[in-house]
C-alpha cells in the first residue's frame, strides 16, 4: 500500500481497521470450525481464512519489532503497557510510528 502523502493519524486508523477485520475474521472462522458448520459457510471461511493468511504473511516480511508491535497493538487481544516490558516510553512510539508505515507498505 502506497502510504506517501498519508500523515500517521490516517495510517493508524488504516491498521486499526485491518485489525478489526483480521480479530472478527478469526473469531468467525474458529466458530465455524468449533460449531462444525465450516462445508455449510465454505465461501465465508475461505474469505476468512485468506485474509488472516495475507496478514500472518505481511508480519513475516516486516522485521521483528514492527511484527510485535502491530501484531500486539493491533491484532491480538489488548493488553495495555504490554511494550513497558520490551522497550522504553520514547523508543516505543518511535518504532511504533515505524512499524504502521512498514506494515503498510508490505501490504
Amino acid at each position: 500500500m502506497n502510504t506517501k502523502g498519508k500523515s500517521y493519524t490516517e495510517m493508524k486508523k488504516i491498521v486499526m481497521y485491518i485489525g478489526g477485520l483480521y480479530k472478527r475474521s478469526k473469531k468467525r472462522a474458529d466458530l465455524m470450525r468449533y460449531h462444525n458448520v465450516v462445508e455449510e459457510n465454505r465461501t465465508i471461511y475461505d474469505d476468512d481464512a485468506q485474509l488472516l493468511h495475507l496478514i500472518d504473511r505481511t508480519l513475516q516480511d516486516c522485521n521483528k519489532n514492527t511484527a510485535l508491535i502491530i501484531r500486539k497493538d493491533y491484532l491480538d487481544n489488548h493488553i495495555d503497557k504490554w511494550h513497558e516490558h520490551y522497550f522504553a516510553r520514547s523508543t516505543y512510539y518511535r518504532l511504533k510510528r515505524t512499524a504502521i508505515q512498514e506494515f503498510l507498505e508490505k501490504l
